[in-house]
């Protein structure tokens, strides 16, 4: 803060509001002016290991997820096989392997999408 403007202050009451501005506008200056360094990067947070109970959800809401998505038709149950895959295909690779075309993908994605959790739902799954 620039404390040499203090004398300028006519008004005591009028402190508290003076010193609010002047840090707001020095600290304002000081972003600024390192605006152009880059931060550095976060390291990833540690993972956990579940609970015992947390490992037990997770396996059954897998179990209930597969089950569902082996009940879809052949090729959208191919297209949630491939969507699994780690690291997931491109787009272009999803339609070669289903023998679709291109521009085919995303809806075809976003029905089996829809589809899947329409019926987690019936079977009282929330997706929310």
């Amino acid at each position: 803060m620039k404390l040499a403007q203090a004398p300028e202050l006519r008004d005591p009451a009028r402190l508290l509001s003076w010193l609010a501005t002047t840090a707001r506008r020095d600290t304002w200056r000081w972003v600024r002016s390192r605006s152009h360094e880059v931060p550095a990067t976060l390291p990833d947070p540690p993972e956990r290991a579940p609970t015992p109970e947390g490992a037990a959800l997770l396996a059954e809401r897998d179990r209930v997820l597969w089950q569902t998505v082996e009940r879809l038709p052949e090729r959208r149950r191919e297209l949630m096989h491939l969507l699994a895959a780690h690291p997931p295909p491109s787009h272009p690779e999803i339609a070669a392997e289903l023998g679709i075309a291109l521009g085919s993908v995303g809806p075809l994605r976003r029905r089996t999408l829809n589809q899947l959790r329409r019926m987690l739902e019936v079977q009282g799954y929330d997706h929310a």
